[in-house]
């Protein structure tokens, strides 16, 4: 079963300076497409094709964009803090301010949906932690393993 203790790890954290949602998105897809061996342009269009279905912004300053594709192998995660926050179309209209990315294979439809549910949790239940730590791998190496 995949679980954020497994697929986030600090090469997959990124502190992302825009404000804006488009280029926010890029640079954790292009984390996420490295780790994953995928073209990042092929991974960002796919993204941005999800969310231009329903917003993945949740609420409460956090969103979780994620995707599923064909020639993924395993699952891939990659946690963004966006002090300035990002217009995202949150549910709350709030800006975003944590964002996870998980990319997972096709196929794996019930593993997909029980990350995507520690994903939430773990974003709900650690958001301000993670958001006001001045050193996030540390932060996140003690936050992630109940996930």
């Amino acid at each position: 079963m995949p679980s954020l203790s497994v697929t986030l790890t600090p090469e997959q954290l990124v502190d992302l300076d825009s404000a804006d949602r488009d280029e926010v998105l890029r640079a954790m897809a292009e984390v996420a497409a490295r780790d994953a061996g995928l073209e990042p342009e092929r991974l960002l269009k796919a993204i941005l094709d999800r969310e231009a279905l329903l917003s993945t912004g949740f609420g409460g300053g956090a969103a979780m964009p994620h995707v599923r594709l064909q020639g993924v192998r395993k699952f891939h995660t990659v946690l963004g803090r966006a002090r300035r926050g990002v217009e995202f179309a949150a549910a709350d209209e709030q800006p975003v301010h944590m964002l996870l990315l998980i990319v997972g294979p096709e196929a794996d439809r019930d593993g997909y949906k029980k990350l995507m549910a520690k994903g939430a949790r773990f974003l709900k239940q650690e958001y301000a932690t993670l958001l006001e730590a001045p050193d996030l791998a540390a932060c996140l190496l003690e936050r992630v393993q109940e996930y």
